[in-house]
């Protein structure tokens, strides 16, 4: 770990490194090695030198690990990464220049009290900001824990110490031999514990673990030994958060995200990109979850109300006129109706919706005389008389419901979108009835946000 404090005297103090650095106090210890804080001669500028212990240095396996470690800070160039500046060898030790990051480890921000959500979700935004640029590199850290973590000023996360790292092409220097645990125990992926080689699910679920002891103020397992704490990760799922601690008002949501970055299976475990962007979704209240929660509370609110506050008139509106008439206070209609059948089916792409930022209605609807007794509610829910024919820009239909409602769609000027679509068949027959877009039965809810998002956007920029 490279600290600017803690100075002492180590056996280099006072040396100059090949004419270009001055070695100044030692700042750190670690388990192959020492770290020194350094002045470049020419530029009079402060910088860190690693060097490997010299116990070490003559191992030629250990050497190549200290490489590796260089080797990855080159190629991981980030602003949330420590930079390396040199590599070289001096009286046969090895060495690398590093920039000296001043600030304190996520360790003891982690001691020091509760941690606020914000400041969780800005450290731990950029920390899968890094397990994504590593990731398309094809490097894994492999020792991931708060100790690695330097936060400098108020919440600027600097990763550090990749000794560990595991490098794309093993076939050049495989220092990590199969059925050989290497990590930190209360922080080592499931597969880590078992010695197996590892991918980028491994560090998810090391920054999981962390996620987990920022929220609850410590880890998910406890144990003597790091058997015990590595039969835990094996074979224990993680306790609820509320029972380590964690306060009470935490997002569902966000304890759901961190049980599923632990999961034992590497597969189970979401990409770093989707959890970094389901974390910031959460942090602003807009994942389906939390949509659901909103939406649930504000029904008990309203049902909570008297009958006189729920309506001038005496008479109790239907979620769809609340949300035409709210459309038309602000002068506009909402962007996308959603109208399926199905209300639970309608509520998860509304959620879909709203995680992506657009304003979408559900709008109930009848059943079509003619649709035989399949249960398929495909009719248009009741107008207000004064609307023009004007209505959102896009409505969103279910193949499920049959033609009916993308036929009204269509006739209104509305640009349809049919989702749940099982087959060639329908494909051809949502076509010939004029839908704009087809997202089929297997595509995520997530795509409908970014396909109604580019329709919005080819929309607004029309003259």
């Amino acid at each position: 770990m490279i600290r600017a404090g803690d100075p002492g005297v180590g056996p280099r103090t006072g040396a100059t490194i090949g004419d270009k650095y001055r070695i100044g106090e030692l700042v750190g210890r670690g388990g192959m090695g020492a770290i020194y804080r350094a002045i470049h001669v020419e530029l009079d500028e402060p910088v860190a030198i690693k060097f490997l212990h010299p116990v070490f240095a003559s191992t030629a396996e250990l050497r190549a690990r200290f490489r590796r470690e260089a080797v990855a800070l080159a190629r991981l160039r980030h602003r949330c990464i420590v930079s390396l500046l040199d590599f070289g060898e001096h009286d046969g030790e090895p060495f690398m220049v590093m920039e000296l990051v001043a600030g304190r480890s996520l360790a003891a921000v982690i001691e020091e009290g509760p941690l606020s959500l914000p400041f969780i979700a800005s450290v731990f935004d950029q920390l899968l900001e890094v397990l994504v640029v590593a990731s398309a590199a094809g490097i894994v850290h492999r020792d991931i824990k708060p100790s690695n973590v330097m936060i400098v000023a108020a919440d600027h996360v600097k990763l550090l110490d990749f000794g560990l790292v595991q490098l794309p092409n093993a076939s050049i220097e495989k220092l990590t031999e199969t059925g050989m645990a290497h990590g930190t125990p209360d922080y080592m992926s499931p597969e880590q514990c078992e010695g197996k080689e590892t991918t980028g699910a491994a560090d998810v679920y090391s920054v999981g673990v962390m996620l987990y002891e920022c929220l609850a103020g410590k880890p998910p397992f406890d144990g003597e030994s790091a058997a015990q704490l590595m039969a835990q990760h094996l074979f224990v799922e993680p306790p609820p958060l509320a029972s380590r601690g964690a306060p009470a008002g935490l997002p569902r949501a966000l304890e759901d995200l961190v049980l599923r970055a632990m999961a034992k299976a590497p597969e189970a475990r979401p990409a770093a990109e989707a959890m970094r962007r389901e974390l910031a979704a959460i942090t602003r209240g807009t994942d389906p979850l939390s949509v659901a929660e909103s939406a649930s509370r504000e029904r008990a609110r309203v049902a909570a109300l008297s009958r006189g506050e729920r309506a001038v008139t005496g008479r109790v509106a239907d979620p769809a006129e609340s949300a035409r008439a709210a459309s038309a206070t602000s002068g506009a209609h909402p962007p996308v109706e959603v109208r399926i059948g199905d209300a639970s089916r309608a509520s998860r792409l509304r959620s879909a919706l709203a995680v992506a930022g657009i304003g979408a209605v559900v709008a109930p609807a009848a059943r079509d005389p003619d649709d035989g007794g399949a249960g398929a509610v495909i009719a248009p829910a009741a107008r207000d008389p004064d609307d023009g024919g004007a209505g959102a820009e896009i409505v969103v239909v279910s193949a499920d419901d049959g033609l009916a409602e993308l036929s009204r769609a269509v006739s209104r000027g509305a640009q349809a979108i049919v989702v749940d679509v099982r087959d060639v068949e329908q494909t051809r027959a949502c076509i010939r009835a004029g839908a704009r877009d087809i997202l089929a039965i297997e595509t995520a809810d997530a795509e409908l946000g970014a396909r109604v998002a580019r329709i919005l956007a080819r929309q607004r920029r029309k003259p």
